[in-house]
């Protein structure tokens, strides 16, 4: 991922993007935000939650976020994934190595802050592709907000992450390194400061995102993130990637005869499609400010179209993603757009968790058959998904955040309309 983007779709549905994910985790914000992670999103980023002058704090570097030691032995795991057994086992590994790394570690929500506490998760924390969890953890006087994904195949979910060339229009502060982890993984490290338009010094949500992605293939996302006063963030980025290098934190192997969706299939000679790039983007645009004429890029203070940002990688032949920081009577958030020509962004069925204090979703049928999902998550901040399955196969994910509770730029109908829009669509091959 919202973005909370690509990773967001895994910790999106709870409360955490940012959808992000993803940038699903950016994305995140990029579902997202990858709120949204990561992008990416998971975008949400994370995804999707959320984009002057800026003071560069020292970036994370290779010899800063290996963990100082690692663990040597690999466990025998004998659970089945998407089984309870083996959620239960990925928790009580997180946990202990949570703890492990952060001695002091509280769980603020817990009847006893040394009793961890995880936040109930709209959908199944296991399945046989990803596990996830999202809890609340403090050190001393700080407080924070986590997240985890553990995806059984991670290695095109990591290749649609990256390090900005510069500091993306909705963020205060960023910046990204890129490093070889323990046993040598691939280690992407992640630090933002989103824009709170409201805010007399700008900062908003401060968010820490750690990608690692394992020899395997494995790919384990954490977030950890926090509002101004709430302290510095509890976690570091070597605890961090210490955590997420745990071998134990692996999925159970697969039960018999079954298998898992590939990820989506990119062509070498298609991995840029600025042309198609262009058509989505002035589809989107139309479809945006039919919903909320006089939408302006926020933050910024810049045209829609200069704020938008998505390239590269990101679009293809066969998938689109953009995203820009905008503002609709006052109210601002993150808003991203996502297409894949092959469902491999959704997965599974747009079907509802049970309702909690944090989490709503509802389901239906579109105009022309599609099938659609609405989330929203409010923790610490508000995000919103919207994800449409239509007849031809097809995914779209338009993913909203926001730095306060409900103080959406958007209304869920004006999403969902986005979504909707036959227009916002991959062109035909």
């Amino acid at each position: 991922m919202t973005y909370r983007e690509i990773f967001d779709e895994a910790i999106g549905d709870a409360p955490v993007s940012t959808v992000d994910v993803d940038r699903v985790i950016s994305r995140q914000r990029k579902a997202g935000r990858l709120r949204a992670w990561g992008a990416s999103g998971v975008g949400a980023a994370a995804v999707l939650a959320v984009t002057l002058t800026m003071t560069l704090l020292p970036e994370p570097t290779p010899s800063n976020i290996v963990p100082a030691v690692s663990p040597a032995v690999v466990p025998t795991i004998t659970t089945t994934a998407g089984t309870p057994e083996d959620a239960k086992r990925l928790e009580d590994a997180l946990v202990a190595a949570l703890v492990r790394e952060v001695p002091n570690l509280t769980w603020p929500e817990s009847a006893s802050p040394n009793i961890p506490k995880l936040e109930e998760g709209a959908s199944p924390q296991t399945t046989l592709e990803n596990y996830s969890m999202w809890a609340t953890v403090g050190v001393g006087g700080s407080t924070a907000k986590t997240s985890m994904v553990v995806w059984r195949i991670g290695e095109e979910i990591f290749a649609r992450g990256r390090c900005e060339d510069k500091r993306p229009s909705d963020l205060l502060h960023y910046a990204c390194a890129e490093s070889t982890g323990p046993d040598g993984a691939q280690v992407r490290t992640i630090e933002r400061t989103f824009i709170d338009a409201k805010a007399k010094d700008r900062k908003g949500e401060h968010q820490l995102n750690i990608e690692l992605l394992r020899r395997n293939g494995t790919l384990v996302t954490m977030r950890v993130y926090n509002e101004p006063g709430q302290g510095e963030l509890p976690l570091t980025a070597e605890q961090m990637t210490a955590v997420a290098s745990d071998p134990a934190v692996a999925l159970g192997p697969l039960p018999p005869g079954a298998t898992v969706r590939p990820p989506l299939e990119r062509r070498p000679d298609e991995s840029s499609a600025p042309g198609v790039q262009k058509q989505i983007d002035k589809a989107v645009f139309a479809a945006l400010r039919a919903q909320a004429p006089g939408v302006k890029a926020g933050g910024a203070e810049a045209a829609l179209e200069d704020a938008w940002t998505g390239s590269g990688g990101d679009n293809s032949i066969d998938e689109y993603w953009g995203q820009a920081f905008v503002a609709v009577n006052g109210r601002s958030g993150l808003f991203s757009v996502q297409i894949w020509r092959k469902d491999s962004g959704l997965g599974g069925d747009l079907t509802c968790g049970p309702p909690s204090k944090t989490y709503s979703c509802t389901t239906g049928e579109g105009p022309n058959g599609e099938r659609w999902r609405i989330t929203t998550n409010r923790t610490g901040g508000s995000e919103r998904n919207v994800q449409v399955r239509r007849k031809d196969g097809s995914a779209v994910w338009v993913s909203h955040s926001s730095g306060s509770e409900d103080a959406f730029a958007l209304t869920a109908e004006q999403q969902k309309a986005i979504a909707l829009d036959p227009a916002v669509a991959l062109p035909g091959k």
